[in-house]
């Protein structure tokens, strides 16, 4: 987690996270490490900066589920807009589209869930960590973005077209 000029904790941008991250309104949230890195570097690029930016993990346990930190967000006068990095496995992007439903989270949510080319592997192939795993539907990308974009998120396709999104919202 860090917020820029503030505080980091863990490693989260490296040595040298002033060339990743800046001072700014945007909250980010990713389950993954390298991908809120990434992500902030995107944002950084397109002019905005985070307020705070945290990696939770993609383990099906993870410490801060994205219910829990898009309130953190919700309740954080610094932070006007939301970026959600999700991934294939698990349900905390569901619970989170809820929240946004329920319009417990009325700040602008732009969100992007990775894997979506995981259907495409055979049955038998097991992803990449411990939280990939999909029962039905729930916990796909599909099933996913649809909750999301259901529930008012703005749902990027492509990891680039987060920044396009946030413009429509900022």
């Amino acid at each position: 987690i860090i917020t820029p000029g503030e505080c980091k904790l863990g490693p989260i941008g490296g040595n040298n996270p002033d060339r990743i991250f800046k001072k700014g309104n945007i909250g980010v949230v990713s389950k993954s490490g390298s991908m809120t890195n990434e992500t902030s570097w995107l944002l950084r690029q397109a002019g905005y900066g985070q307020s705070t930016a945290m990696g939770i993990g993609g383990d099906v346990l993870a410490g801060l589920p994205f219910p829990d930190a898009l309130l953190l967000f919700e309740d954080d006068a610094e932070t006007k807009a939301i970026v959600m990095f999700g991934e294939l496995g698990g349900t905390y992007e569901e619970q989170a589209a809820e929240l946004i439903k329920q319009k417990r989270i009325t700040k602008p949510v732009v969100a992007f869930v990775a894997g979506m080319f995981a259907d495409y592997l055979p049955p038998s192939m097991q992803l990449g960590h411990a939280g990939a795993i999909i029962e039905g539907s729930t916990g796909s990308p599909q099933a996913k973005k649809k909750a999301l974009a259901d529930a008012g998120a703005l749902v990027a396709d492509a990891h680039h077209e987060i920044v396009e999104k946030l413009k429509e919202v900022i």
